[in-house]
């Protein structure tokens, strides 16, 4: 079921489109343009961590850092088996490539 509402913001029609069945409940967002952007998502189950987390916004970047703040608090011994700048690295990297626009 979609849900569609306008906004006016300083005489700008800014128009937002809500997926109710969508568990993470807002994957639309509408634009002062009128172009649509799609959401980014970070699913810790995408890396092949046994975890429902999911991080979603409006950029990879704060998805990534939504997704660092849960792993730092719930998967801490997985952090701590990476010792190297090489390994986080490769990690964000990781991270990076299972984002998902939504």
């Amino acid at each position: 079921m979609l849900l569609l509402h306008k906004v006016r913001s300083g005489g700008t029609v800014v128009t937002a489109i809500h997926l109710i069945s969508d568990p993470v409940g807002m994957a639309w967002t509408g634009s002062p343009k009128g172009k649509v952007k799609r959401m980014q998502q970070f699913k810790c189950r995408d890396m092949g961590i046994k975890c429902d987390f999911v991080a979603t916004g409006q950029t990879a970047q704060e998805v990534i850092q939504k997704a660092m703040a849960h792993a730092q608090e719930k998967h801490a011994d997985v952090l701590k088996t990476m010792t190297s700048p090489e390994q986080m690295a490769q990690m964000q990297k990781q991270m990076q490539s299972v984002i998902k626009s939504v």
